[in-house]
């Protein structure tokens, strides 16, 4: 074990053998559910990763009835979005933007009922976000929302209460509305974390990394005001968004290589929950995908 955890006997470690173990303890608000890298692999019911061929991509819904899967290959014709019941294994797929317009970056609705995604297209070498789409899981729909004022490779999410998706734009974040139109704009926050949802559980934060102007890492801010409540000063490799209301998660150099770790909103790191090799984390590119537990 890590330092941070060493000691605590009600530690559980999974090795999961793609260069990460996992230090869980019962009660943990949110656990790795899908690990991202060369291949994307699920968790099963007995806390094994099991690879998924056929995607790039897995992204478990809020409470793990339901699975979102970026597919590896789009149809003849429209990309699609796949959504894989937990308990059946029964897959639906969702049609969403003609070819050769892509859909990526899967994120689930808090309620777990709606998935927005990225639409981008190729440019030359380089493939730029060009719109957004979002899918009805139980109406099997999707609709495509093309934008002209956007950066080239940001990402949409839904705010927390599902009304609105969410970007980075320009030094700070944009709201739209499912139709397209901008409902709220806030300049110089800085760009959304990462993780599943750059929103505190509670819906009243949102985490960014920090402006320029700040040498803090990551920074928080009041959802209803726009006011800045927390800058988290932690040398971070990568975010892995929310813990809890009081903890962010993060990528850090540490241990035989990298470590997630759980971090408080004065930059402390209280605890280690995951140890990642050189590897790993150089060559496959992992990342780890933390949802709710329960």
């Amino acid at each position: 074990m890590t330092s941070a955890s060493a000691g605590r006997l009600d530690d559980t470690e999974i090795d999961t053998g793609l260069g990460v173990t996992l230090h869980e303890r019962p009660g943990d608000p949110k656990k790795v559910t899908a690990i991202v890298g060369a291949k994307p692999h699920l968790r099963t019911a007995d806390d094994t990763f099991e690879a998924v061929p056929g995607y790039i991509d897995l992204v478990v819904a809020p409470k793990g009835q339901r699975v979102a899967g970026i597919p590896e290959h789009p149809g003849a014709r429209y990309d699609s979005i796949a959504v894989i019941d937990a308990g059946t294994q029964q897959t639906t797929k969702v049609r969403t933007s003609k070819l050769p317009l892509l859909t990526t970056a899967a994120f689930w609705s808090a309620n777990g009922r709606k998935i927005a995604l990225t639409v981008e297209k190729k440019v030359g070498k380089k493939w730029v976000t060009v719109g957004f789409a979002t899918a009805d899981v139980s109406a099997k729909a999707a609709r495509v929302v093309l934008l002209k004022d956007i950066g080239g490779d940001v990402v949409f999410q839904w705010t927390p209460d599902g009304r609105h998706v969410m970007t980075g734009y320009k030094d700070g974040v944009r709201f739209y509305r499912v139709d397209g139109g901008v409902a709220r704009t806030l300049a110089g926050v800085g760009e959304p974390m990462g993780g599943e949802t750059a929103f505190s559980p509670s819906g009243t934060l949102l985490g960014t990394w920090c402006p320029a102007r700040y040498r803090e890492s990551f920074c928080t801010w009041d959802l209803a005001t726009g006011r800045l409540r927390h800058r988290v000063d932690i040398k971070a490799e990568l975010s892995l968004g929310w813990w809890d209301d009081r903890h962010l998660l993060a990528v850090v150099k540490g241990g035989t290589g990298y470590q997630a770790v759980v971090v408080d909103l004065k930059g402390e790191v209280v605890r280690t929950v995951a140890d990642i090799s050189t590897s790993a984390w150089k060559k496959d590119d992992v990342y780890l995908s933390y949802t709710d537990a329960s």
